[in-house]
């Protein structure tokens, strides 16, 4: 056996270093007089796991120096020493192409921000915008939770116009925006002024309220318009299929239509897929809260629209009319019922029931209801395809032969279209040759064929077109939907274009202004039909 000996190992004992602008923040360091300040720096920044900053040490107010050991500095026992962060750089980008150069820590506020680039351009603070890949910074925000980095640079954008929001009690707050500024954004900016909770903001625009995902240029609102304040009077639970409950914050003045846009902007449901009940019974769209005698804590339960099924409709005067409904909302209704089963008509509808003895001839108040008509069986006899128009070029009831798809419930192309359905139609689709309307035998057999036809809900007069192609074109140049096209054109990994983005919204559009989706190649085509 050998023994070795190995001379005395210097002392351990314990300092601390405090984060000089968090008394909280500190750790503990077991050292010897010859452990050096470069070794304990790094320890320290181990541990709180500070990617973002450098920082240095100090002791007695003086700078440590990283060949610097302990022994060198006369620590003892139970001495700290304080930690400071580095400020790092950040550069602001002006509108001019002009960088400003800043030193700040992560704890800065934007609001210090905009303070720091006044004094450099002498942009006054409220007409600054400061943008970081391509989201606005508000002034409450701090640096390291904007997942900002040493060397990022913040885009600077200046307000274009004012804004004057009125309170109830009269008092007006003024705020500088810009035209691609959302709704939200206004409300962030009012909260910041009034302290008010933005869930509990209400704005109003000429008597109608502002949705917080529209942009103030979608909503054609002008240099120093003025938006009502209105404060949300009660809360209120929707309780989804899965059991999730989501509280909005509502006034009684609210629409049903309007409790869905904020359902929309909350989950990302579309309002045409949402049916809103209370206690059983399907609340109007048109209708407000106060008129569905919805009170504080109510709940409604929202059902998202399925599969669509056809209900024959018989009114007082017998004629027949098709609907199409949603299977999920009416399970009492047979999905397999024989195509006689019909529901009596002896609802109140717009404009009053219809009574024979009134002397209306028609629905002149439900216009849309009267394309579900019956196929007049004249129309029939003639060999007309009757109440079918072409899903490409818009032709209805004509003579010779129909080709459907076998794929989809309701696509039909006339003898011209077919010889481009490779085109204008899924390609792996195959269609079926109908020659006679009245022989059964030449449907698919694998499509339900019913007795009577549906007509696809179009627009019927040039102004209804004009005022589609105006929502149209609004929304196609609306932020939203640019940087939808950025996002697609940026990511080749994605699959899409800037086409499936606008098949997407124009679908979206004619679905909202109550078209079948048949509306969007009319849509399209509407230079055509509509010259100039």
């Amino acid at each position: 056996m050998y023994l070795i000996s190995m001379p005395n190992p210097p002392p351990i004992f314990s300092i601390r270093i405090i984060e000089e602008l968090n008394l909280y923040r500190s750790y503990k360091a077991n050292v010897t007089m010859d452990t050096t300040v470069e070794l304990l720096l790094k320890c320290f920044k181990a541990h709180i796991k500070d990617e973002l900053h450098d920082y240095k040490l100090l002791y007695n107010g003086q700078d440590l120096q990283n060949t610097d050991t302990l022994k060198n500095l006369g620590l003892k026992e139970r001495d700290y020493i304080r930690a400071v962060q580095i400020p790092f750089k950040l550069y602001v980008k002006t509108q001019d192409r002009k960088i400003i150069e800043l030193h700040v820590t992560g704890k800065v506020a934007i609001s210090m921000v905009k303070q720091m680039v006044h004094k450099h351009v002498n942009i006054p603070v409220y007409k600054q915008r400061l943008l970081f890949d391509g989201k606005q910074l508000h002034d409450f925000m701090i640096l390291k939770l904007c997942d900002i980095q040493k060397g990022s640079t913040l885009e600077l954008a200046i307000a274009s116009f004012k804004l004057y929001v009125k309170k109830k009690d009269g008092r007006v707050v003024k705020l500088y925006l810009n035209e691609d500024d959302t709704i939200h954004d206004v409300k962030q900016m009012v909260w910041q002024r009034t302290r008010i909770p933005v869930y509990k903001q209400c704005l109003l625009f000429c008597g109608e309220q502002l949705h917080d995902s529209s942009t103030l240029k979608s909503c054609n609102i002008q240099n120093e318009s003025t938006f009502e304040l209105a404060i949300a009077s009660f809360k209120l639970n929707v309780k989804m299929q899965d059991g999730k409950v989501i509280v909005l914050y509502v006034t009684e003045k609210n629409t049903i239509n309007e409790v869905k846009q904020m359902i929309q902007e909350r989950e990302g449901i579309p309002r045409y897929k949402q049916r809103l009940f209370s206690y059983e019974y399907q609340l109007r769209s048109s209708s407000t809260l106060k008129c569905c005698k919805i009170e504080e804590e109510a709940t409604l339960k929202l059902i998202i629209s399925k599969s669509n099924s056809l209900i024959h409709v018989k009114t007082l005067t017998g004629k027949n009319i098709i609907l199409s409904v949603c299977e999920n909302l009416f399970p009492q209704v047979a999905v397999d019922a024989p195509s006689e089963r019909t529901l009596h008509l002896v609802l109140n509808l717009r404009g009053g029931m219809f009574q024979e003895t009134s002397g209306r001839i028609d629905f002149n108040a439900l216009p849309p209801l009267m394309q579900y008509m019956q196929v007049p069986g004249r129309y029939l006899h003639d060999k007309v395809h009757a109440g079918i128009a072409c899903n490409y070029c818009g032709k209805s009831e004509w003579k010779g032969a129909r080709y459907k798809c076998s794929e989809c419930l309701d696509y039909d192309l006339c003898y011209e279209c077919i010889k481009i359905s490779k085109l204008v139609h899924n390609e792996q689709h195959n269609f079926s040759e109908i020659l006679d309307p009245e022989n059964q035998n030449d449907f698919p057999k694998d499509i339900p064929v019913n007795p009577v036809t549906i007509l696809p809900i179009l627009p019927t007069k040039k102004e209804e077109m004009l005022t589609l192609l105006q929502e149209e074109e609004k929304r196609r140049f609306s932020s939203e939907i640019q940087q939808q096209y950025y996002k697609v054109g940026s990511d080749p990994t994605s699959g899409k274009d800037w086409m499936d983005v606008t098949d997407q919204m124009q679908h979206n559009l004619v679905r909202e202004f109550g078209y079948s989706d048949e509306a969007v190649q009319l849509l399209r085509r509407a230079p055509q039909l509509y010259q100039g």
